[in-house]
């Protein structure tokens, strides 16, 4: 019953995933599943291969590995080394078997799962559903603890009951916060990335709206959440577009300060945070609106 429902729900999960096969082996699994995600790839194992992984991952959209341990210690190691140095958001399956099981010892904790290469076949559908469903579980999660959230009380008036309450949420967004500024890293640009971050912003702004030191930093992250809404890609110059190195900054400003203040409690003063916001979103906007504007370049931080 559990495989059916693996062989079912799977193409769902894969279709917005690339995945790669480093191996010099055949895998009938790999084969029958490849049409079901966005990019399929096998490399064989050799220098080359290793030496050029970052670009395969790159232009390919990868991220899940399948990684046949059947070479060199040395290798294996340099192989997993490089590709968690380009971003330890990848999964990562390794396929043993008893003669290559000696050198799985040394990667094996900095991989998700492995599978012995007689049960591959059968197994490898069940490995990829399970890791790809982490994601997608922790997706729903972050959007139900926000709609749990709105649920709650409007007004929290302890500041340690508010940290408390929204750590939890804080943790899921933050989690959010770093798969989009991933992506838009990875060179990943679409209307509905921006559409995820306009979102994100919006559930952001909810959080701070519950108490009355925070709640002036509400409004702000609204405006930008509007005008990421608003935005038509298809309407801006090509020159415009390093504007969204500033957005993937400041992303990574709003996650920081949500680690901070919710999850270690070290307590910003708010003005500060709102004269940061503030400045770097009017230089964001600048940029993407080709807006000359020297006084904003002085600003951002």
């Amino acid at each position: 019953m559990k495989q059916k429902l693996y062989d079912e729900y799977l193409p769902f999960l894969a279709k917005n995933h690339g995945v790669l096969l480093l191996s010099n082996e055949h895998f009938e699994a790999f084969d029958a599943v490849k049409p079901l995600f966005s990019a399929a790839l096998q490399r064989n194992i050799t220098p080359s291969a290793l030496e050029h992984i970052s670009n395969t991952l790159i232009h390919s959209s990868i991220d899940l590995v399948i990684l046949d341990t059947d070479m060199s210690q040395e290798m294996l190691e340099s192989f997993v080394k490089k590709i968690k140095d380009y971003t330890k958001d990848i999964k990562t399956i390794l396929v043993y078997d008893e003669k290559s099981s000696q050198q799985c010892f040394s990667v094996v904790q900095k991989c998700d799962l492995i599978v012995e290469r007689n049960t591959c076949n059968a197994l490898l559908v069940q490995k990829m559903f399970l890791l790809l469903s982490l994601d997608y579980t922790m997706q729903k999660l972050s959007q139900q603890a926000v709609v749990t959230s709105r649920k709650g009380e409007d007004h929290i008036n302890d500041m340690d009951e508010f940290f408390d309450t929204y750590e939890g949420v804080a943790l899921f967004l933050i989690e959010d916060l770093s798969s989009l500024c991933k992506s838009m890293r990875d060179g990943e640009l679409s209307d509905e990335l921006i559409m995820q971050s306009s979102v994100k912003l919006n559930d952001i702004a909810e959080i701070f709206s519950h108490h009355d030191r925070m709640k002036s930093i509400q409004p702000i992250l609204q405006d930008l959440a509007v005008f990421l809404k608003n935005l038509d890609l298809s309407t801006l110059e090509p020159s415009s577009l390093k504007g969204f190195d500033y957005l993937v900054a400041i992303l990574d400003d709003v996650s920081s300060a949500l680690l901070n203040i919710f999850v270690d409690r070290i307590f910003t003063d708010v003005y500060i945070i709102e004269h940061s916001l503030e400045n770097n979103i009017d230089f964001m906007e600048n940029a993407l609106m080709n807006v000359n504007d020297n006084s904003s370049e002085l600003d951002f931080f």
